[in-house]
């Protein structure tokens, strides 16, 4: 009787301690389906501008966008006068911020639009773009339309 007692202490433990053990296993990571991937940028193509590539600002904004590039160029041209970051990262940002807007606002924006609305945001010390995105994201995130949060993002990188 003790032998059996014991037999069955030990296959529950076994059994406890392999439930312990299953319940300690990754989470298998899953990839975005092809569709939300083809929702994230609608052009074909390359969605970040290299530093090295030879593919112009404005012709990979007007890929990403599909928007016409001859509208574009004087747009990127005050955006890259108000800040002090090369017109390749203003490109990756502004493409970067597009879609985002795209994926939640209806109707999307136009990106000469967006841009002229960055270069609002520069000054005479040109700071980065960078902090300006991150600040209408956070805006965003809180709750602000665009319109506001662009507003005050833009504001906010501006010297008096």
């Amino acid at each position: 009787m003790q032998v059996t007692a014991t037999r069955y202490r030990t296959a529950a433990m076994t059994a406890l301690m392999a439930l312990a053990l299953s319940a300690c296993r990754e989470e298998e990571q899953t990839l975005p389906a092809a569709s939300e991937q083809a929702h994230r940028m609608p052009a074909q193509g390359q969605a970040w501008l290299d530093a090295t590539g030879d593919e112009a600002p404005a012709a990979f904004l007007a890929r990403v966008t599909g928007h016409p590039a001859d509208g574009i160029a004087p747009s990127l041209d005050r955006a890259t006068a108000a800040y002090g970051d090369s017109p390749r990262m203003i490109a990756n940002r502004a493409a970067q911020l597009w879609d985002e807007i795209r994926r939640k606002d209806d109707p999307p924006i136009a990106i000469a639009a967006l841009l002229d609305q960055l270069a609002a945001g520069g000054g005479p010390d040109r700071p980065s773009i960078g902090p300006v995105i991150q600040h209408y994201r956070v805006l965003r995130a809180q709750g602000a339309d665009h319109a506001a949060a662009m507003r005050a993002a833009t504001a906010e990188g501006r010297v008096p």
